[in-house]
């Protein structure tokens, strides 16, 4: 049996889950007693049960509160450690359900919690157990509002239970089905969470397309292996660490070890890239080892190889000499570590300097994988009409197929489609092409290369309908190393402005911080890590954010400087280095981030920041 791998204390994890999912409904009907509505969702708890034992030949184990709700308090108390201890939320929805306090505190304490373990819209199924005609009835009109942006992004399916009765049982099993195997795959990913192998983020659940290529990784990493770098390469916005993590998630079960993403920007040695992972793993180094870092790595793969292949993920290769045989020589005997590496650099630049990898080109979606994105974001995964798929071809061939162009329309259309949006700000997607189409071709974006003119083109709408609160977060953010990005600095420095981020929120409500992040998050303008105190940016969107929210940059600088200052004099004092570590990640990308900037002008890098750096490694070592 393979032995879990440790991790570093910060790293939030279910560490002691005791269920598998927490059923969330409202005790009282929509139109029925509280024993009815109980024995309703009975059905539905069973049903579930006996799919997974007959589906993958094991049981579930599934929290379901069948007491009724007659003191708030103390129902609080009772629900909160089984809400906080289950990996996986189903709520059953009605019009009692959106009606009701108790059913609202539940799921803000699950989007809390889904925001705490880095896993935003991951974690949650939906059951209606109503007609979704029923939803635009005046009486829940009010009530939806404050759910909209939320349950329309979830996987959902219709009980059976509010189905007319001409609709064959096997609608409904199939739609059960299709439950029990989206609740099985999360609950597998988040088991192998706790198991603690790897550090990847949460996989992106509207990936599409692709298939060929997750083929090609398949053949070249895991059939016929022959332990070279296995290279993803392509322009900027092509989806390069999006389809290296999807290939990981895939895979996962042949990595027993773990999948890991390793950041290799402005890197031109490989040992201190792998040795990043003392941290990850938990590990006490001798003093012997902390002043080698080949004895360091050599301590990480001890503790690897005992149970099975790696996968190592090297993330934005920049500099071809990192993947030398003579950087790669300690990798030599060990056959279980494979690597993928992604780069905007051709493979003829790895040619020229003599180093030998396997390198796949990363093209630009073809018209029906681009289509299927944009499919993938609207309501219920389906266009309203045939006329709005036509008009989805137009904007894919008019952003040429970018995938991160492509994602951006999608996602700004899906939040902003008419069958979920307010009147006021529904957009039509046969009307946003001609917006588009306009941008495109001003002459202002003429000259700047391909990937960027589109990617602006489709950001700034979603932009413009952002409020100045969270214009000011994404400023804030862009400052940061974009694949290093500390949410409590930003949140500290953005309460400057809006002291309401620091406030305490009601119980029942979720707090303005978590709120405006999740929002943030769900429009993939920031990404989690596996640790959810760092966020990252992609390096395309950050530039868009710096041309297209240049307002009071300079102010927002210096308070950043004048915070990594405070926070450098709180942390030359710390002493649990365990719990302080995230902290460096900032510091350092950070400090690399401004020193090529500078030396770029031929001007000298502020040196407190990379001085503190470094600084701060020594200590904490």
């Amino acid at each position: 049996m393979n032995t879990p791998l440790p991790h570093k204390a910060p790293k939030a994890k279910w560490a002691a889950a005791e269920h598998d999912i927490f059923i969330s409904y409202a005790h009282q009907g929509d139109s029925t007693s509280c024993e009815v509505s109980i024995a309703q969702v009975s059905r539905l708890h069973d049903e579930l049960e006996e799919n997974f034992r007959q589906c993958f030949g094991h049981n579930v184990d599934i929290f379901f509160d069948r007491e009724d709700i007659r003191n708030f308090d103390h129902w609080q108390v009772r629900c909160h450690r089984a809400l906080r201890s289950s990996r996986f939320f189903l709520a059953c929805l009605s019009r009692s359900y959106l009606r009701s306090d108790a059913c609202r505190w539940e799921w803000e304490e699950w989007c809390k919690q889904e925001l705490e373990h880095g896993m935003v819209g991951q974690g949650a199924a939906l059951i209606w157990l109503m007609k979704k005609d029923d939803l635009y009835m005046p009486e829940v009109a009010e009530q939806l509002r404050l759910w909209k942006g939320d349950l329309f992004r979830r996987f959902h399916v219709q009980c059976h239970e509010s189905r007319h009765k001409n609709l064959p049982d096997s609608v409904a099993r199939a739609e059960m089905k299709q439950l029990t195997e989206h609740v099985a795959q999360h609950l597998r990913l988040l088991t192998r969470d706790h198991a603690s192998a790897g550090n990847l983020p949460w996989p992106n659940a509207n990936f599409v397309g692709r298939k060929h290529e997750l083929v090609m990784l398949r053949e070249a990493l895991l059939v016929k292996p022959d332990l070279l770098p296995v290279g993803l390469h392509g322009i900027g916005g092509m989806g390069k660490t999006a389809l290296s993590e999807a290939f990981a998630y895939a895979e996962i079960d042949s990595f027993p070890s773990g999948c890991w993403l390793l950041r290799c920007e402005g890197r031109e040695h490989l040992l201190p890239v792998f040795r990043e992972l003392v941290y990850e793993l938990g590990i006490e180094l001798t003093e012997e080892e902390q002043l080698d870092d080949a004895q360091a790595v050599q301590r990480i793969f001890d503790l690897l190889r005992q149970l099975g292949p790696a996968l190592f993920i090297l993330d934005n290769v920049d500099h071809p000499t990192l993947l030398s045989a003579a950087e790669l020589e300690f990798l030599v005997n060990e056959p279980w570590a494979r690597l993928i590496y992604t780069t905007r650099l051709s493979p003829e630049e790895f040619g020229r300097t003599g180093v030998t990898v396997y390198p796949f080109d990363l093209d630009r979606l073809s018209d029906e994988q681009a289509v299927e994105l944009i499919r993938s974001y609207q309501p219920e995964k389906s266009f309203a009409s045939n006329e709005k798929e036509n008009a989805a071809f137009e904007i894919v061939h008019e952003l040429s197929g970018i995938p991160l162009a492509v994602e951006t329309a999608a996602i700004y259309l899906g939040l902003n489609d008419s069958r979920t949006a307010e009147p006021q700000y529904a957009v039509d997607i046969r009307d946003y092409i001609h917006t588009l189409r306009s941008d495109l071709k001003n002459e202002e974006n003429e000259g700047i290369m391909s990937q960027l003119q589109e990617v602006t083109a489709t950001l700034r709408p979603t932009l413009a309908r952002l409020d100045f609160l969270a214009r000011t977060v994404l400023q804030v953010s862009s400052l940061f190393a974009p694949q290093s990005i500390a949410l409590p600095w930003v949140r500290a420095i953005a309460a400057r402005f809006y002291p309401d981020l620091e406030a305490e929120a009601d119980p029942r409500q979720l707090d303005l911080w978590t709120h405006l992040i999740r929002e943030l998050i769900g429009m993939r303008l920031l990404q989690l890590t596996s640790d959810p105190r760092i966020a990252t940016i992609h390096s395309i969107l950050q530039r868009v954010l710096i041309t297209e929210l240049p307002e009071g940059r300079e102010v927002l600088h210096a308070l950043l400087d004048e915070h990594i200052r405070a926070r450098d004099n709180k942390l030359r004092l710390e002493t649990q280095w365990i719990d302080a570590r995230w902290e460096l990640e900032p510091y350092e990308a950070l400090a690399w981030q401004r020193a090529k900037h500078y030396s770029e002008k031929e001007k000298a890098s502020p040196g407190y920041i990379k001085e503190a750096a470094g600084m701060l490694n020594q200590v904490a070592l």
